[in-house]
């Protein structure tokens, strides 16, 4: 997420963000990323009873299985075939093609520079060209210590 968080900042037009990764992470430890405390965001909506956390890894790993519990979830009994089809539909190669269509739209092109890419990679364990040891350390800690609810996140493919 904060590598995404990086680029992302990086491409914006107002309010380019001119630090290093680095400042990013201590930003974030300090809760003063730009749309407030990641934490605060995340603890509000995990409350609520109709809330379904679905981890990108999870997707990437089992895309079956996770798009199959989150129609549980809704209540749909999804079929193999919708199943396959919002799989496809929800792919990253999908959704490169669909950012296309994203940036040439006017209401955005004032916002962000004419290079940036939303959907860079979409692989599990980048995040290891970014992070140190102790930078790692710190976000571990942030994610322990203010989030309301236990995540186990995946940092391998």
């Amino acid at each position: 997420m904060l590598v995404s968080t990086f680029h992302f900042y990086k491409k914006l037009v107002k309010d380019e963000f001119t630090g290093d990764f680095q400042n990013l992470i201590d930003l974030f430890e300090q809760g003063k990323t730009w749309y407030g405390p990641w934490w605060s965001h995340v603890n509000s909506f995990t409350k609520l009873p109709n809330t379904f956390i679905i981890m990108y890894e999870d997707l990437i790993k089992n895309a079956h299985k996770t798009i199959k519990s989150l129609g549980e979830f809704l209540g749909k009994n999804l079929t193999d075939s919708e199943i396959k089809f919002l799989i496809e539909c929800t792919s990253f190669k999908k959704m490169k093609e669909t950012e296309k269509e994203f940036k040439n739209d006017d209401r955005h092109v004032d916002k962000f520079k004419s290079d940036l890419v939303f959907f860079r990679k979409g692989e599990i364990g980048d995040w290891k060209n970014y992070f140190d040891e102790e930078m790692s350390k710190k976000v571990d800690d942030v994610v322990t210590n203010r989030l309301e609810f236990e995540v186990n996140f995946v940092y391998e493919n």
